[in-house]
């Protein structure tokens, strides 16, 4: 039977704003040929964060003779790591390590190989039919993954916060449910809840990039919501700073659910 669990709907929440912030995209059902694209792929995303630890890419075919590829991560117009990874199909990745980033910066991978021919290529997992939200107009939606430090929680994280840390976005539940008890028998009735996501970053236009994700996680994995029966926009606030250096705003969700009385 469905009981109310804040922690659940909490973690549902948060994994979905993960979900369609971490630069990512995960799905490879189509390719990419490297000798069709003269050589050279570059995918770009924004890190919402001031560190790097890994890149990876899948590739999902290679022709003729395989050999390394270069792979390359730049932040605006610097190249943090660039490096040769194996080809192999499969998920291939190259430790970074690289910290100091500016968070709003948009970046780029490149996956390059200088003497690629139509007899020797590569094949770059990519989707046709899912996004990555944050990357240039007429760029790839190839299969990546980057590594960087958590900043959504459902938590209000222990530890001081400080400027470097941010962007930081915690979701919270934050009324108690409204209840409609329309059952005769008595047995279920309607939780009405919202949900917010507080949203605090160095910079005012990574907040309005951070509010847009946060809406598109939520909006698209609304349906796979375990016990959840209506998820529909709330509320946005105006912009604020809780200190000259520090930027706030908030986004929140009203939903319902179906819950049983024992």
């Amino acid at each position: 039977m469905v009981s109310f669990n804040p922690g659940d709907i909490k973690s549902n929440l948060m994994n979905s704003i993960r979900t369609c912030l971490y630069p990512q995209q995960l799905d490879y059902s189509s390719s990419i040929s490297l000798f069709s694209e003269g050589g050279q792929i570059v995918q770009s995303f924004y890190p919402f964060s001031s560190t790097i630890s890994t890149i990876g890419i899948y590739i999902s075919n290679t022709i003729g003779t395989s050999g390394a590829i270069t792979l390359s991560v730049i932040s605006g117009s610097s190249t943090l790591r660039t490096s040769t990874i194996s080809s192999s199909i499969g998920w291939n990745y190259l430790d970074v390590n690289t910290g100091n980033l500016v968070t709003a910066r948009e970046g780029s991978i490149i996956i390059s190989r200088g003497d690629v021919t139509e007899a020797n290529d590569y094949y770059i997992g990519s989707s046709s039919s899912s996004k990555y939200y944050f990357g240039s107009a007429g760029t790839f939606n190839v299969a990546f993954t980057i590594g960087i430090q958590d900043f959504v929680y459902k938590l209000y994280p222990i530890k001081r916060i400080d400027a470097d840390d941010l962007p930081v976005v915690v979701v919270d539940i934050i009324g108690r449910p409204r209840i409609r008890d329309k059952y005769l028998s008595g047995d279920f009735v309607w939780y009405y809840m919202t949900l917010r996501a507080e949203i605090y970053s160095k910079y005012t236009h990574e907040l309005d990039k951070l509010i847009y994700g946060c809406d598109r996680g939520i909006l698209n994995i609304r349906k796979t919501f375990p016990d959840i029966y209506y998820i529909t926009p709330s509320q946005i606030s105006s912009m604020g700073y809780v200190k000259p250096e520090v930027f706030y705003r908030d986004i929140s969700w009203t939903f319902a659910q179906l819950v049983s009385k024992e």
